[in-house]
């Protein structure tokens, strides 16, 4: 038996980070889905277990590789965000290449000047 599954699974994706984040959410939206009775929880749960399964077994490991990566650079930018300081800094983007800048709160009206582009603006802080 274990031959036959080890003869199935070569070649194929696996599990990674993106496939268990799918698992967790079918199995919490089926938990609700079961509290409440609810028919959208239910489609959710599906969708997201069919596409979990979907990724373990599937043959394509580029777009499978590539999926992961992008879903792992938005895992690493919302905890990014979610970590600012927010009670002692301020955040702004620079109107010319977008970057956040970090700036104390509590100073009034200041020019501040961006260090990637050296772009100057304006901000009450």
């Amino acid at each position: 038996m274990l031959e036959w599954i080890s003869r199935f699974m070569s070649g194929r994706y696996g599990f990674d980070r993106l496939g268990q984040a799918l698992a967790i959410l079918s199995a919490i939206c089926m938990i609700f889905a079961g509290l409440f009775g609810s028919k959208v929880m239910t489609a959710i749960a599906y969708i997201a277990a069919i596409w979990c399964i979907y990724r373990i077994l599937s043959k394509k490991i580029v777009y499978r590789v590539n999926e992961n990566r992008k879903f792992n650079e938005l895992c690493a930018k919302t905890s990014a965000f979610m970590k600012r300081d927010r009670k002692t800094y301020r955040y702004f983007r620079c109107t010319r290449c977008k970057k956040t800048i970090k700036v104390p709160k509590g100073r009034g009206k200041i020019m501040i000047v961006c260090p990637h582009c050296r772009n100057e603006f304006i901000k009450k802080t």
